[in-house]
């Protein structure tokens, strides 16, 4: 068993299945499934008809007509609510169940699949995101690897770990980084739209497609800060200036290991990464941090 990991607490995640149903996951989601592999796994987003962001979730395919998505979100009673509600179009089944998952970083000796990809091992399957993996399986097999990992002497990291993976990976979260209102090209997820099929009209395309053919719309960047502080000693959230306007971080983590201060930030589509710009930071004790670099998500 492989050292160099990991784990977090076991959780649950909501696991839906389907079973061909390729006109309901064209209509359902951004991403074009026929596109996946099987083995392989992807974000993809749902919207609303006005292209708001509803969810971010992770789809798979099992084999050439079965995927499945994983609700990994705080929200994933109301998207499986929605998820059921477009199936009822199409008479599409879906099966729904609560699975037990245990998120780590590393990898079991080696034998981890490869980012974006998922393996099914005797009782559980790993899904490596790249930023995150997770074991989703039986909680007997989860608590079993746990055991073996341990007993190796692998610890279990903090919970505030993974926020601080997320931040740097670039990965929106509910009610921080977008909500009902928001597109998903706000929340940085072009790699998650897929527009090639002028056939496949997903819910919320047209006028997601029209604000990415315009190319106006602010997008989520990563950005730190030239000198690292406690976000916990802010006496106001910090603003991060573009010519005569600020913008607010959505998210804002301390990592002591990279003696960094890194924050999420909604900024104009004209901002590169590369580029510093000022910001406004307010803590007692005061701190020389006054300006961020928009730095490339660390997925």
């Amino acid at each position: 068993m492989a050292l160099n990991m990991v784990y977090f607490p076991i959780r649950s995640v909501t696991v839906l299945t389907m079973k061909s149903a390729p006109k309901f996951l064209a209509r359902l989601i951004t991403s074009d499934a026929t596109k996946l592999v099987p083995g392989q796994v992807v974000r993809t987003a749902l919207l609303n008809a006005t292209g708001g962001l509803l969810g971010i979730v992770l789809l798979t395919r099992e084999n050439p007509e079965t995927y499945k998505l994983y609700l990994t979100e705080e929200n994933a009673d109301a998207l499986e609510a929605w998820i059921r509600q477009v199936s009822r179009a199409f008479d599409a089944q879906v099966i729904s169940e609560k699975v037990p998952m245990m998120p780590y970083l590393g990898d079991f000796a080696g034998q981890a699949p490869s980012r974006g990809h998922f393996e099914k091992k005797t009782h559980v399957t790993l899904i490596n995101r790249g930023w995150i993996s997770y074991a989703v399986g039986p909680e007997d097999a989860l608590k079993s690897l746990i055991k073996q990992l341990t007993d190796a002497g692998v610890e279990q990291g903090p919970i505030e770990t993974i926020e601080a993976l997320r931040v740097m990976a670039r990965e929106p979260a509910p009610d921080l980084e977008y909500d009902e209102t928001t597109s998903p090209l706000e929340a940085g997820l072009e790699d998650a739209l897929d527009f090639s099929d002028p056939d496949r009209i997903f819910i919320g395309r047209a006028l997601t497609q029209a604000r990415f053919e315009a190319k106006d719309y602010e997008r989520l960047n990563l950005v730190a800060f030239n000198v690292p502080f406690d976000p916990a000693t802010l006496t106001e959230m910090p603003l991060v200036v573009v010519g005569e306007l600020g913008y607010q971080p959505t998210s804002l983590v301390r990592i002591p290991e990279m003696n960094l201060t890194a924050a999420l930030v909604r900024l104009p589509s004209s901002v590169q990464i590369g580029a510093s710009l000022e910001a406004l930071v307010k803590t007692e004790p005061p701190t020389n941090a006054k300006s961020v670099l928009v730095v490339s998500p660390q997925a």
